[in-house]
């Protein structure tokens, strides 16, 4: 199941984006949170995709979350320090 987040993804969408997170997790274990089209990113969304990251790995899902190297949300990442500052991590232990 795809979660496509475009546009603007901060606190006021939060409600939504986790409704819809949830549904997905709902409905499948082989989710793919899709944040290439996303244009504005804050700590809120960022936290939403921890947790979900945590949620896939408590309950056996597959979780992928699909950004390009230089998107809004790669560079939320690297600022926020989750991922050094060249690559992004693709690591269990990680939470990207």
């Amino acid at each position: 199941m795809i979660v496509a987040c475009s546009g603007k993804q901060m606190i006021a969408e939060a409600p939504e984006i986790r409704e819809a997170l949830r549904n997905a997790f709902r409905q499948s274990l082989d989710i793919v949170i899709d944040c290439s089209l996303a244009t504005e990113v804050d700590l809120t969304f960022i936290q939403l995709l921890i947790a979900s990251r945590r949620t896939a790995h408590a309950i056996g899902a597959a979780l992928q979350i699909v950004a390009q190297p230089d998107s809004t949300i790669a560079e939320a990442l690297r600022r926020a320090g989750f991922v050094p500052a060249d690559v992004l991590a693709d690591s269990a232990s990680s939470p990207f």
